[in-house]
């Protein structure tokens, strides 16, 4: 039978009843596969989410938006803690039970297999950048998601919220219609300064693929677009943050 340790923290930062008020949710699990091996499921979890400071209606979508930004289902669960057990149980199952197919197939076929084959490792780190930006608010979801492939699965998600009705801000809510060219360019630009200015890493950049993405934070000094791996250059360098300042956007800003 599966040994389970888990936690939950709750933290609450702010006192001042106009201040956005954040809570954090945070659970760690190892499900171990079987009894007498060294393989398991890893699972962290730590979750931002407002409990003051805004409208109790616009509280509840912004929610239920970074809920589904964290773990991509709409579990349609009241609270950020339920929602997050779900999303454990669901992966637990899924894992004893694809480990149990390969372990039977494995043993079917006589195959002798070593070292912690059946390891799952999955991470969500979900937070707020603290940086709002004329009344809209980031909140970023770092994923780390390892099923024993040869390379783990890391990926940066950002999703930019209306403080004032917990909206989903996208792209055409920020720039004039035909912002598309400018604003690739503009990311084109600053493309080595993302990079620290690597010759090889800026060779390696797929040609005549870098353009807005919908993938992007706001703050005090500009917006960044966020590239996951193998979106614009190869896995090996990792996510991609190119800044724009907001100076350099005046000629297609809407806001």
């Amino acid at each position: 039978m599966a040994a389970v340790a888990a936690w939950v923290l709750l933290a609450v930062a702010g006192c001042n009843r106009h201040k956005f008020v954040k809570a954090t949710y945070e659970e760690y699990m190892m499900v171990p596969m079987m009894d007498s091996s060294a393989d398991s499921l890893d699972i962290q979890i730590s979750l931002e989410y407002p409990v003051s400071g805004v409208e109790d209606t616009v509280k509840a979508k912004i929610i239920e938006n970074l809920l589904f930004a964290a773990f991509d289902v709409n579990y349609n669960l009241p609270t950020v803690d339920s929602t997050a057990v779900h999303y454990r149980n669901d992966l637990i199952e899924e894992y004893q039970q694809e480990q149990e197919d390969y372990a039977n197939f494995i043993g079917d076929n006589n195959i002798v297999m070593e070292g912690n084959l059946f390891s799952w490792r999955d991470y969500v780190n979900g937070y707020f950048t603290g940086e709002e930006y004329k009344g809209l608010l980031t909140y970023v979801v770092e994923l780390e998601r390892d099923r024993g492939g040869a390379h783990p699965n890391n990926t940066v998600n950002a999703t930019v919220f209306s403080r004032t009705t917990g909206d989903v801000v996208v792209e055409a809510d920020l720039f004039n219609e035909g912002y598309e060219s400018t604003l690739s360019e503009l990311l084109g630009n600053h493309l080595s300064d993302a990079l620290e200015g690597d010759e090889d890493a800026l060779q390696a950049v797929y040609p005549d693929v870098l353009a807005a993405n919908g993938n992007f934070e706001v703050g005090k000094e500009g917006i960044t677009f966020y590239y996951n791996p193998n979106e614009i250059a190869p896995p090996i360098l990792g996510v991609i943050a190119i800044r724009i300042p907001w100076s350099e956007l005046s000629d297609i800003l809407k806001i």
